[in-house]
């Protein structure tokens, strides 16, 4: 697999979308500086991850794509219950759990079954496919995790556990 550098000038063209949100922001006197902060850690975030994913792309081993991926669900589990942070600690190892038992066995599935390759732990297939599968599972489980605990507070654990289930 061949890879090129993008060119400085095509990174730009990440910050167009933004464009919007500035101007949101800058209307509703929200804070820029916040704002700008976050778009340069994204574009730092961007760059590294592209370096580091090139040095990872040239290994074939599943001894060396499988804790890789089990780090990446660990930080997922993590960054999910952001909105929770007062509970975060509690609750980590059971959105580890979630993840765990929501996510690999798809993974896997996806990547032994359904798509083409001799080695399907290959980290080109399987990072990208485990990023995708991450991020939509720390989306439900941030919406899980913050409609548990704003029902906790007015009603009880069971209808809280179903609402937030529910959600």
């Amino acid at each position: 697999m061949t890879t090129s550098l993008i060119p400085v000038q095509n990174l730009f063209f990440a910050f167009a979308p933004l464009s919007f949100v500035f101007w949101i922001f800058y209307f509703w006197k929200l804070d820029l500086k916040r704002l700008v902060l976050a778009c340069v850690r994204m574009l730092s975030q961007l760059i590294l991850i592209g370096y580091l994913l090139k040095i990872i792309f040239k290994f074939e081993s599943a001894y060396f794509t499988f804790p890789i991926v089990f780090f990446m669900m660990s930080v997922s589990a993590w960054i999910a219950l952001q909105s929770i942070s007062n509970e975060r600690k509690h609750f980590y190892k059971k959105a580890w759990i979630a993840m765990l038992l929501g996510t690999l066995p798809n993974l896997f599935f996806t990547c032994y079954f359904l798509i083409p390759s001799q080695s399907w732990y290959s980290p080109q297939f399987l990072i990208p496919l485990a990023g995708m599968v991450f991020a939509q599972s720390m989306n439900t489980i941030g919406i899980c995790s913050e409609r548990f605990e704003s029902e906790r507070k007015i009603n009880s654990i069971i209808q809280a556990r179903n609402s937030s289930f529910q959600a």
